[in-house]
C-alpha cells in the first residue's frame, strides 16, 4: 500500500442555505492529480459505525479542481468523511496516496473545503467555526512537527535558541490543540458529530478530561461503544492504582545499582525531596518518548529540591546502561535486576511513575508531560 495521507480537518458551516434544505458542501482539491477523477462521501453513522463501517452518501467528480455535494442525513448534525478514494479499495491496498478529510454534515448549512497534499483549508460559522479552531491548530502543529522532527528529544544543552523556540511552540500547540478539542467535544457531547470527535480523539485528551466528557456522554453509547469501553478499562485501573497507592509510604523493595550493588529503593525518598520513581526499560519506546518532560522537569527543579529515580526492568544492567548513555540520563538510576520492585508496585506496564512527596508519601501515579508538570508546579510553587 503507497503512502496513507491522514488529513485531520475542521470543516466550518458558513450561512443557512435557503434554496435546499439540506448540507451542501462546496470545495477545491488543489492536487491536479485528481482532476477528472471521484471524490466519495461517506456518513459515519455511530450505530452501525463498528458493524458494517461508514456508509456511502454520494460520489462528484472534481471539474476544475472543483467538486460539490447536496443531499440530505438522517441526524444533523453528524459526522462525515469526504475521501479520494472508495474505503474499500483503501482497506485492500489497491490505492496510492489515500486522502481522508472529517467533514460536519449540518442541514440549511453550507460547508467550504480546500483539500491538498498537506491541510486542508475550511471556513464557517456556528458549530463548525468551533471545529474549525480544532483544524487551525492541527496544521500549525502539524507543519512545526515537521520542522523539528530531525531534533526533537535531543538533549537540551546541544538545541540552539532557535530549535529550543520550535520545541516549544510544538509543546504549546499540543497543549491548545488539547484544549480546543475537549471544549469541542464538551460543546458537542449530546449530538453525533461531538461523540464522533470523542471516539476518535479521546485518547489525546487527559484522564480528568476524559472522566468529565464520560459523565456527561450518554450512558448507553458509552457502554456500547468499544473504544470508550477502552477508555473506560483504563481509567478503571487508574482507579485503582490511585486508591491502592496514593497516601502510602514507599515501601522498601531490593534494587541494584548499575555497578551491582545491593540498595533499597525506600533508601532515596522522605529525605525533604520530592521525588518521581520511574519505572522504564531501553526497549521501550513510550519510555523513551518522556525522556524530553522528564529532563525539562528534572532541569527546572533539581536545584529546589527534586530528584528522579529510574528504575530500569531490562533483563541485563549493560542494556539500560547503553540507553542511560546514549541518552544522557543525569538522575539516578537503579537496575530491578529480581524484579523485587516490579512485583511490590504490580508493574503491569510501563512507563509506570510513582510521584513522592518530601514525608516519603506517594501523591500521584502514571504522571506524563504536562500532568508532571503541573504536579511538580504545586510542590515548588511555579
Amino acid at each position: 500500500m503507497g503512502k496513507l495521507i491522514l488529513i485531520f480537518s475542521a470543516i466550518a458551516l458558513a450561512f443557512a442555505s435557503c434554496e435546499s434544505p439540506g448540507y451542501k458542501i462546496e470545495g477545491t482539491f488543489v492536487q491536479d492529480t485528481h482532476e477528472g477523477k471521484a471524490i466519495y462521501l461517506y456518513w459515519m453513522n455511530l450505530d452501525s459505525l463498528y458493524a458494517k463501517g461508514p456508509v456511502l452518501l454520494d460520489s462528484a467528480v472534481v471539474k476544475d479542481g472543483a467538486y460539490q455535494f447536496r443531499g440530505q442525513v438522517a441526524e444533523s448534525p453528524a459526522m462525515g468523511v469526504l475521501t479520494s478514494e472508495r474505503f474499500e479499495n483503501a482497506q485492500q491496498g489497491r490505492i496510492g496516496n489515500f486522502v481522508m478529510v472529517p467533514v460536519i454534515l449540518e442541514q440549511n448549512h453550507i460547508s467550504r473545503i480546500t483539500i491538498d497534499s498537506s491541510a486542508v483549508v475550511a471556513s464557517g460559522t456556528g458549530i463548525n467555526a468551533e471545529f474549525d479552531n480544532v483544524h487551525s491548530l492541527t496544521n500549525q502543529l502539524m507543519s512545526t512537527m515537521h520542522s523539528v522532527r530531525s531534533y526533537y528529544g535531543t538533549d537540551e544543552a546541544l538545541l540552539t535558541e532557535d530549535q529550543k523556540d520550535k520545541i516549544e511552540e510544538m509543546d504549546r500547540l499540543q497543549r491548545e490543540l488539547q484544549t480546543a478539542t475537549f471544549e469541542f467535544i464538551k460543546a458537542n457531547i449530546s449530538n453525533p458529530a461531538g461523540k464522533y470527535m470523542f471516539v476518535d480523539s479521546g485518547n489525546m485528551l487527559e484522564k480528568n478530561q476524559i472522566l468529565e466528557l464520560l459523565s456527561l456522554c450518554d450512558s448507553v453509547f458509552v457502554a456500547n461503544d468499544p473504544t470508550l469501553a477502552v477508555q473506560k478499562n483504563y481509567l478503571a485501573y487508574q482507579s485503582m492504582l490511585n486508591e491502592k497507592f496514593v497516601g502510602k509510604s514507599i515501601v522498601g523493595a531490593g534494587l541494584q545499582s548499575m555497578g551491582g550493588k545491593r540498595v533499597n529503593l525506600s533508601d532515596y525518598t522522605g529525605k525533604n525531596k520530592v521525588v518521581l520513581i520511574d519505572f522504564w526499560a531501553s526497549w521501550c519506546n513510550p519510555c523513551l518518548a518522556e525522556i524530553p518532560h522528564l529532563k525539562n522537569a528534572y532541569n527546572a527543579y533539581k536545584d529546589s529540591g527534586f530528584e528522579i529515580v529510574g528504575i530500569s526492568i531490562d533483563e541485563t544492567a549493560e542494556a539500560a546502561q547503553a540507553a542511560i548513555d546514549a541518552f544522557d540520563l543525569d538522575w539516578i538510576q537503579l537496575h530491578d535486576a529480581e524484579q523485587e520492585a516490579s512485583v511490590t508496585y504490580g508493574v503491569e506496564s510501563i512507563p509506570f511513575s510513582l510521584l513522592v512527596d518530601r514525608d516519603g508519601i506517594i501523591t500521584n501515579v502514571n504522571l506524563r508531560g504536562k500532568e508532571l508538570k503541573s504536579a511538580l508546579e504545586v510542590f515548588f510553587n511555579k
